[in-house]
C-alpha cells in the first residue's frame, strides 16, 4: 500500500512538473524564432565587393552562335590594327631624327609652381597660443585656510590676547572714571533732629537756634516739632520723629 502511494505520489509530481515545463519550452521556443526573424529583416543583404568592382551580370544570348559570332566580330584583330599604324605614319616623319628632350623646366609646370602661394608659417599662431597659455595660466597659487600669521607660534597669539584684554579693561576703567559722577546727598539726610526746646532745636547733639548752620545748611525757622532750613537756595523742611 505505502509502495503505491509513492508510485501515485511520483506521478502526481511528474505531472505538476511536466506543464510548465512545457510552456516554458514553447514561450523559448517562440522567442528563439521571432529574434531570428527579427536579424534577418534588420540586416539587408549587400556584397562583399565594392561597387566599382563589381560586374554587371551577362546577358545571356538567345542563340549560342549568334552569341559567338557578335563576340569573334567585336573583337578587333591585332595584325590588322598594327598594319593599319604601321600604314598611318608617313615615310617623312620617320625619317625626321628624334631630337633629346631639353633639360628647361615644362612652362605649364613653372607657371602652376609660380601661381601656388606661400604657405604662411604654422608655427608662429602656435608660438603665439603657447605664449598666451603660458601667461594666462596660473602656475602656483596661496589660498590660506585662516588668518593666522605662520610666523607667530600658539604662546605669542595668547600673549597678544591677553594684552588686547588688558588694554580694554583699562580703556573700559577709564571711561567710567570720566562718566562716573557721584550721586549728590541732600543735606537733611545728614540732619538728625532729635528734639526742640523751646525756640532751640536739637540736632546731632546740639542746640541750634534759628539764624545758625550746621553742614551748610541755614536755619531758617524752629517749629514746634520740625525745622525749616535752607541750602544752595533749596529750602527744605526736617520733621521730628
Amino acid at each position: 500500500m505505502k509502495g503505491l502511494n509513492a508510485v501515485l505520489g511520483w506521478l502526481l509530481m511528474l505531472a505538476v512538473l511536466a506543464v510548465p515545463s512545457f510552456l516554458f519550452y514553447n514561450w523559448w521556443e517562440t522567442n528563439k524564432q521571432s529574434e531570428s526573424e527579427t536579424i534577418q529583416a534588420s540586416s539587408p543583404a549587400t556584397s562583399v565587393f565594392p561597387p566599382s568592382q563589381q560586374q554587371p551580370p551577362a546577358v545571356p544570348a538567345e542563340n549560342p552562335q549568334e552569341g559567338a559570332e557578335a563576340a569573334a566580330n567585336s573583337a578587333p584583330s591585332p595584325l590588322v590594327k598594327t598594319a593599319s599604324a604601321d600604314d598611318s605614319v608617313p615615310k617623312s616623319a620617320a625619317a625626321v631624327p628624334v631630337s633629346p628632350p631639353s633639360s628647361d623646366p615644362v612652362p605649364s609646370q613653372a607657371a602652376a609652381a609660380s601661381e601656388v602661394p606661400s604657405q604662411p608659417d604654422a608655427e608662429a599662431p602656435a608660438s603665439a597660443r603657447t605664449a598666451d597659455v603660458s601667461i594666462s595660466t596660473q602656475t602656483s597659487w596661496y589660498h590660506p585656510k585662516s588668518t593666522r600669521d605662520p610666523t607667530l607660534s600658539p604662546q605669542d597669539y595668547y600673549l597678544i590676547r591677553e594684552l588686547e584684554k588688558e588694554r580694554r579693561a583699562a580703556e573700559r576703567s577709564r571711561l567710567a572714571r570720566e562718566n562716573y559722577r557721584p550721586k549728590e546727598v541732600r543735606v537733611e539726610s545728614r540732619l538728625l533732629l532729635q528734639g526742640i526746646v523751646g525756640n532751640a532745636a536739637i540736632i546731632n547733639g546740639e542746640m541750634y537756634t534759628a539764624g545758625q548752620t550746621v553742614y551748610g545748611a541755614k536755619i531758617l525757622k524752629v517749629g514746634a516739632n520740625y525745622i525749616i532750613g535752607e541750602h544752595k537756595g533749596r529750602r527744605f523742611r526736617k520733621v521730628l520723629r
